[in-house]
């Protein structure tokens, strides 16, 4: 692409003409052959747009709005095999996103358990009973009681060491069996549980 090899034409009446005619060959040429690189860097845009342009924002929503609407089970199933096969970085963002927008997720989880009472009170229920199974008649209530006080007052979670439900063991509801754990952490473990880590500690 050099000024030695141009030689003025119609097409390309000066050397400027000939130059980006070039550079948009090497461009079309380098796009099919690094696909991922130029979806990857495409997304990139889009997110810093998505961010910095509200009207490219409102427009991206009404998109992704009226493609669900044309067709929920489809996409339901698309985001379902993405969050398959990037269950890892799912969670990963799930995680920074919450701790990030508590307010917004606080708000939106209230409004979801509104939507959703009949679902929230079975599930709750079903807990009630699994802790009620899983508690002897030795337990000390009081010392049970005592740790979802200070739970609530530092604002943290109470959390089964061995889990109540889980296909290896069944722990049982005691205060010898419960640990406090910021929410992020608890929401990370889940149900989680590592028999040789345990034995270990």
């Amino acid at each position: 692409m050099s000024a030695s090899n141009y030689v003025p034409s119609e097409e390309f009446p000066t050397y400027e003409d000939y130059r980006r005619a070039k550079q948009r060959e090497y461009k079309a040429a380098w796009k099919k052959r690094n696909p991922e690189k130029v979806r990857v860097a495409e997304r990139v845009r889009q997110k810093r747009q998505y961010v910095s342009d509200f009207e490219y924002a409102e427009r991206m929503r009404a998109h992704a709005l009226k493609t669900y609407r044309a067709d929920p089970e489809k996409v339901k199933a698309r985001m379902k095999e993405y969050k398959l096969l990037n269950e890892g970085k799912c969670k990963a963002y799930g995680l920074i996103y919450r701790a990030e927008n508590k307010a917004s997720v606080k708000e939106y989880k209230a409004v979801w358990a509104k939507r959703n009472s009949a679902h929230v009170n079975n599930k709750n229920s079903q807990r009630r009973a699994q802790c009620a199974r899983a508690t002897p008649g030795w337990a000390d209530m009081e010392s049970i009681k005592d740790v979802y006080m200070e739970a609530k007052h530092m604002q943290m979670h109470v959390d089964h060491i061995v889990p109540l439900n889980h296909p290896l063991v069944c722990g049982l509801h005691v205060w010898e069996n419960l640990q406090l754990l910021y929410p992020v952490d608890n929401l990370r473990k889940n149900n989680a549980f590592d028999p040789e880590a345990y034995i270990a500690n």
